[in-house]
């Protein structure tokens, strides 16, 4: 549903899609945390993130980028074997370009 309203640019509606959801999942990680510390930052973080952009408010979103880094550099740290870890460490580096450099195209 936000997806498509983003697509309709009801960026408003999509943000109040996206902030309701974030708030179930939150609760459903609190009521069940992952069995890693180093969970990472949810799709709808994500999302939220590209509704700021398109909406022009770019502080918001390198802000939520900066803490979905977070959790990637722990993720990145943990075991060099662990397929997760490894995503971890490109998902943290391709975050961290982004940060650096928040106009340029992925």
């Amino acid at each position: 549903m936000s997806g498509l309203l983003i697509r309709l640019n009801r960026l408003t509606e999509a943000m109040t899609h996206y902030r309701t959801a974030l708030e179930i999942e939150e609760k459903l990680s609190q009521a069940e945390p992952a069995s890693d510390e180093s969970r990472d930052a949810p799709p709808i973080a994500t999302n939220i993130g590209i509704v700021f952009n398109k909406q022009g408010r770019f502080a918001e979103a390198l802000a939520l980028d900066r803490q979905k880094v977070e959790p990637r550099e722990r993720s990145a740290t943990g075991d060099p074997r662990d397929a997760r870890s490894r995503s971890g460490v490109g998902v943290g580096l391709f975050l961290k370009r982004r940060q650096a450099h928040p106009g340029a195209a992925a």
